[in-house]
């Protein structure tokens, strides 16, 4: 867990009142203990700062022991839970949450979230599609609220009950539009499940046209495109993959411009293999297209950015031979003498003049 998540998990119980004086009844003892445990309590929050779990575990048994009163509504079963399951102790932890459901109505649909959580690392996707139900009609927080109806719809799909994960996921686009666009590829990846594969073929087209989730997303969100897809920002490069992997299961021929449109997507994404592999087709399947120029650039200056100068020169020189008179050519005929330099070669561009003309290079 980063620091800043850690800090938000002591924030909120800080919020709900663990270390608080509450409660009518228990005021005089706990005013009568204050002096004592008001140094243990800050004790206690700054080794869970640390990630000293144990530590903080320990020390607030010491003052449960001293003041039961203060844990009677749950927020210590809470922080205990939390602990418990940062040092990998689920079942201490499911014990604990499971104690909040009963005791805790604030807490309730975050006990129930990380119940979830747990029963998922265990497969058991029945048992966290009801503990997820559960919290949402606890009605939580918005942002934990997102988060668990997109597992609702990834639960679906690991029930490979891929319709009703379509309808997860579809509900999930319509509250959340700004990540619709994550919502969408997982609907094209149940499509092609469903053997629907006109359908997939056409999200996943219109996905690889997306622009970054950063650009559409307010950055205040506490929700980001990595929490949902795992990768960040990253969906049009996701769905390009996805499209290349589903066209070449059916044997579907590209045109030379959607060859170049897709090696374009990889090559803006420095995925420089799946761009090298789109303009090799265009240049061998397509010899006499005009976008053969563009496409030979491209594979040079892909090897030239992997600092394969070599290779780059070799593409570079290619380009400047076959094509002199067009802008690719005039390009790679300059890069010759740059990739050059960065091998640490300074005098080795003036045998490469002739590319500019057609003789003295190789082809």
């Amino acid at each position: 867990m980063s620091r800043g998540r850690v800090k938000s998990l002591i924030g909120l119980i800080a919020a709900v009142g663990l270390f608080a004086w509450p409660i009518a009844g228990v005021a005089g003892t706990l005013q009568r203990a204050r002096p004592k445990l008001l140094p243990k309590r800050e004790h206690v929050v700054r080794l869970a700062e640390r990630e000293e779990f144990a530590q903080a575990e320990r020390l607030l048994r010491e003052i449960e022991r001293e003041a039961p009163a203060l844990f009677a509504r749950g927020h210590y079963e809470y922080a205990r839970a939390r602990w418990r399951q940062r040092m990998g102790d689920l079942e201490g932890a499911a014990r604990a949450f499971r104690r909040v459901l009963k005791r805790d109505a604030l807490l309730r649909p975050y006990a129930a979230w990380h119940l979830a959580e747990i029963a998922r690392q265990n497969g058991a996707w029945d048992e966290e599609r009801a503990l997820l139900r559960q919290a949402l009609e606890d009605q939580p927080a918005f942002w934990l609220e997102e988060r668990i109806r997109w597992r609702l719809a990834e639960n679906a799909w690991q029930r490979e009950a891929f319709e009703e994960a379509v309808e997860r996921y579809q509900e999930f686009a319509a509250r959340s539009p700004e990540f619709a666009p994550a919502a969408q590829l997982r609907i094209a990846r149940a499509r092609v499940r469903q053997g629907r594969m006109e359908e997939a073929r056409a999200l996943l087209i219109a996905l690889s046209n997306e622009r970054p989730v950063s650009e559409r997303s307010n950055a205040t969100r506490p929700i980001r495109s990595e929490d949902l897809l795992g990768l960040p920002n990253e969906v049009a490069l996701q769905a390009v993959r996805q499209l290349d992997a589903l066209d070449r299961a059916r044997q579907v021929e590209l045109t030379p411009e959607e060859h170049r449109r897709r090696a374009r997507l990889y090559r803006a994404h420095r995925a420089f293999e799946d761009a090298r592999w789109h303009d090799e087709r265009v240049i061998a399947r397509f010899p006499d297209h005009a976008l053969v120029p563009e496409a030979l650039l491209e594979i040079g200056r892909s090897y030239y950015a992997e600092g394969e100068f070599d290779r780059a020169i070799e593409w570079f020189e290619r380009v400047a031979e076959r094509f002199p008179n067009t802008p690719e050519g005039e390009q790679g005929f300059y890069l010759v003498g740059h990739a050059h330099a960065r091998a640490g070669r300074w005098h080795a561009r003036g045998r490469h003049r002739g590319a500019a003309t057609g003789t003295g290079c190789r082809g």
